[in-house]
């Protein structure tokens, strides 16, 4: 499963065997996304759907802006009732830690 949308991990969540939760800080998220409006403003990029070019989303900027106080707790309550034994929970707060799982993920030696 894919995506944040908390009204669904009470379903989604009992059946998952893995988890894996990038939780960034805001000011990294919020980078990033205003990093992809200015280097692919009115391109269509390959993920979205045909027809969409790349925008600015003030709405979308302001969830990203108010996500850690707003919907974070509300993932972290949903994680702590809906999440099944011996379901894992990968957390990464930095990008050289999902980096250094992949790379693990690929050895044969553990």
């Amino acid at each position: 499963m894919d995506g944040n949308y908390g009204g669904s991990l009470d379903l989604r969540l009992p059946r998952a065997d893995t988890v894996i939760w990038f939780d960034y800080p805001t000011l990294r998220c919020l980078r990033r996304v205003v990093w992809r409006i200015a280097t692919t403003y009115g391109r269509v990029r390959p993920d979205p759907a045909p027809g969409c070019p790349e925008q600015v989303d003030w709405e979308f900027l302001r969830f990203v802006w108010d996500f850690n106080r707003k919907s974070r707790p509300q993932i972290v309550a949903g994680l702590r009732a809906h999440l099944a034994e011996p379901t894992a929970l990968v957390v990464f707060r930095k990008d050289r830690e999902g980096e250094r799982f992949l790379a693990d993920a690929g050895r044969t030696d553990l």
